[in-house]
Formats: structure tokens, C-alpha cells, sequence
């Protein structure tokens, strides 16, 4: 039988994650197989994982989510017939719906993407919408395969599909970064409509990241 682990990688975010933790919980979710990964945050975020019996890692190598990721993949063993679910710990994505990430790959997926719908609260996050669609569009173009959502934190992956990735990117370029090696691999992609809302906590995300996503996008094609 196969395990389902769900990757959790977190910046000073003690409420969204007490959020995510308390609804999985709900859920009778095993939190032992629930695996934060830090960037050493300064507030009590370390504090609410242990409150939920739940795995912690601390990252290595630097900032960046892109780091965190890179530390999951040293520090964890990934076994082949695994599911590894990641979201962001801010509450942006419901936890419930980690089950149709699951379902794509149960279903023979290599990777599952969660396909977010629109939110706009005000003119940056109109922006960052405006800026997703282009990088989603850019990545398909230069990849020759479509992307609906290449920015997207909602994200399943077999074991065995993990481990032949190759991850560079230190930052926000992490979802690019999986996108641009799962078609080098020729990886089997899924994607899935999932809802998204406005994150509990203080946004990261900067328009200058996304310059550096599509730099990443232009370097990755051309590797």
C-alpha cells in the first residue's frame, strides 16, 4: 500500500498553518506523515507544527522556497509508489482538496497540478493574475505543452516521478523549475480545478519574482 505525505513548506506563517493543520486534522489526516519544511521562521510557526505531532525540517542552503524544496528532497526518503502532495501553508488552498490531486495520480498521472481559479483583492494581485497567465503562456509556447497555471502551489507527485527531477531553483522559480523538468522528463502531467482565496498572513510575492520566473523559464528551455 502506498503512503500520502503532504509537504508543507513555511516562512513565518503561524496562522495559516495552525488553519491548514487544524482542517486536516479534521480530516483524520495522519499528521505523522505531514512534513513542514522551514526557512527558519521568526515566529511561532515551529511552535504550531510540534502542537500537531507533525515532522519538521529546517532548511538548508539558503532562503527561498525553491531551498526548502531542495532540503525535502536530501532529507527525505522518497519511495516510488508514494504520493507526495505540496501546497502552500498560508491557506490559500483548501486542504480538503488534496484528494484530487491524489485521484489524478492514482489514476496513472505522474504529477497532478491544481488548477487555481481567479481571486483579485486589489490591483497587485490583479498583476500577479495578469503576470501567471503570461508565464503559464510563455512556458507552454517554449515547452510544447500546455500549462494552465504554472505559478500555481497546489502540487502531487509519485515517488518515482520525484526522484527523476532535477531541482535548481532557490526561490519562487520552484514551480517553474518542476513544470520545465517534468516535460524534459517526459513526465505524464494532470491538472485539476481547485479553489483559491486570500492568504492568512503577509504576502511574499513580489512582481520582481516574476521576472525571475521567466528568466528561469527562458535558462531552463535553452539548458
Amino acid at each position: 500500500m502506498s503512503e500520502i505525505y503532504i509537504l508543507l513548506p513555511t516562512l513565518n506563517e503561524e496562522k495559516g498553518l495552525d488553519l491548514v493543520l487544524k482542517d486536516l486534522a479534521k480530516l483524520g489526516f495522519n499528521m505523522k506523515n505531514v512534513i513542514v519544511v522551514d526557512g527558519h521562521s521568526t515566529d511561532k510557526t515551529i511552535e504550531v507544527a510540534k502542537k500537531y505531532g507533525v515532522n519538521v525540517i529546517m532548511q538548508e542552503g539558503g532562503k527561498g522556497k525553491g531551498m526548502g524544496f531542495q532540503t525535502f528532497l536530501r532529507k527525505w526518503r522518497i519511495n516510488d509508489d508514494d504520493i507526495y502532495i505540496m501546497f502552500d501553508a498560508d491557506y490559500t488552498y483548501d486542504p480538503k482538496e488534496y484528494v484530487k490531486l491524489e485521484s489524478l495520480i492514482k489514476m496513472g498521472y505522474d504529477i497532478a497540478m491544481g488548477r487555481r481559479k481567479i481571486y483579485i483583492d486589489g490591483f497587485e494581485a490583479f498583476i500577479h493574475v495578469l503576470g501567471s497567465v503570461f508565464l503559464s503562456i510563455t512556458a507552454s509556447l517554449f515547452f510544447f505543452k500546455f500549462n494552465p497555471d504554472i505559478c500555481t502551489g497546489y502540487w502531487a507527485f509519485k515517488g518515482s516521478a520525484l526522484k527523476k527531477m532535477k531541482i535548481r531553483a532557490k526561490g519562487f522559480q520552484l514551480e517553474a523549475n518542476l513544470f520545465c523538468e517534468a516535460c524534459k522528463k517526459g513526465l505524464k502531467i494532470g491538472s485539476v480545478r481547485v479553489n483559491y482565496k486570500e492568504r492568512v498572513g503577509q504576502r511574499k510575492l513580489r512582481t520582481s519574482d516574476g521576472l525571475r520566473i521567466l528568466g528561469f523559464i527562458i535558462a531552463e528551455r535553452f539548458r
